[in-house]
């Protein structure tokens, strides 16, 4: 039994990554926010497009828009029983988390760790048809909106693909950054191994001046 489980879960985190997008001109500012175990990405509200705008509920005053990955159960519906989170271990439903914020992301979330990045205009590009592949069907005329979130301009909305042991809020983040142009590793589990990746990218552009 223990065996088609590993099978199971070896088989679901099995997929296709987007091809990282040429290089170019870093010119646009990226937060990586890490709140204890989980991990999101921001952009500013000026550079979204009107899509992402409109999927995280942006507002005149918005500055700064925010997106994760997240169990169903554990994020939107606020099941933190062992039960459910022994659940999460195998596929099952996930969602996309949105926040629209006036404030800057390490203000504006319950943040441990914020680090800055830069991308390409080729980076912002890729990030948002990330994205919209996380979080709407293909064919379907918008994402399924599950609940607003707990916080003001936050909510959840249906994600694309499961969430499980081997597909992580961590997972999510890692891919959405090299969707975005950055050479970081992808399929990582966990929030501290996206920390110490985007940490040492943020010393490199730095250190080149970007």
């Amino acid at each position: 039994m223990r065996s088609i489980l590993l099978l199971v879960l070896l088989l679901a985190a099995c997929g296709e990554y987007p091809p990282a997008p040429p290089p170019g001109p870093l010119v646009h500012p990226a937060w990586v926010v890490a709140s204890g175990w989980h991990t999101d990405v921001c952009v500013t509200n000026a550079d979204a497009d009107d899509w992402a705008r409109d999927l995280a509920g942006a507002v005149a005053e918005t500055r700064y828009l925010c997106f994760g990955f997240g169990d169903k159960h554990y994020a939107a519906e606020h099941d933190h029983s062992l039960f459910a989170m022994a659940a999460s271990l195998i596929p099952g439903d996930a969602v996309i988390l949105t926040e629209a914020l006036t404030r800057p992301p390490e203000i504006g979330l319950e943040a441990t760790e914020v680090v800055k990045l830069r991308i390409s205009d080729a980076g912002l590009a890729g990030f948002l048809a990330f994205l919209r592949r996380s979080s709407q069907e293909p064919g379907a005329a918008h994402p399924r909106l599950i609940a607003n979130g707990q916080q003001p301009g936050s909510r959840y909305l249906a994600a694309t693909s499961s969430y499980h042991a081997f597909e992580t809020c961590n997972t999510w983040t890692s891919v959405a950054l090299y969707a975005a142009g950055l050479p970081v590793q992808t399929g990582v589990l966990f929030e501290d191994e996206v920390m110490r990746q985007v940490r040492q990218l943020a010393a490199a552009q730095q250190g080149s001046g970007v």
